[in-house]
């Protein structure tokens, strides 16, 4: 099943990349270097594969709870939401892990369950079997 990533965040395994089900975007960043771009507001519109979302909760000694108020501090700015929002961008996650239902979505990586829905809210859809999507208004 071909993955289409729509204007928002979308969440997308590697495996899904792998095996041709979607592709990465020209414009690739690093979470740190999107997260610095959203927050220095120097990100323009455009669609962009960002690599290393799972990895900065399994990484770098910081707790789930940490990095995840982290993100929701920068992704939940108003001026943040709606400069995104406004452009029309489409901001693709690659997730090294699976995508795993249950009471909330969460990636499974390293053997963790990292849940996303702190972060990204209840307003997560599931969209194809490795594909889920959220707007960028996460409140």
């Amino acid at each position: 099943m071909r993955i289409v990533p729509m204007k928002g965040y979308n969440f997308i395994t590697r495996s899904a990349i792998s095996r041709g089900d979607a592709k990465e975007f020209r414009q690739k960043l690093s979470i740190i270097e999107f997260l610095r771009r959203v927050k220095s507001h120097e990100l323009k519109p455009g669609e962009y594969t960002v690599f290393g979302l799972s990895e900065l909760f399994t990484r770098f000694g910081c707790g789930v709870e940490q990095v995840s108020q982290l993100l929701l501090d920068i992704l939940n700015d108003s001026s943040v939401k709606n400069r995104l929002d406004g452009s029309g961008s489409v901001v693709q996650f690659i997730i090294n892990g699976e995508l795993v239902t249950g009471r909330y979505l969460s990636m499974r990586v390293e053997e963790q369950e990292i849940p996303l829905t702190p972060i990204f809210g209840t307003i997560l859809k599931q969209l194809g079997k490795n594909h889920y999507h959220a707007e960028f208004s996460i409140s």
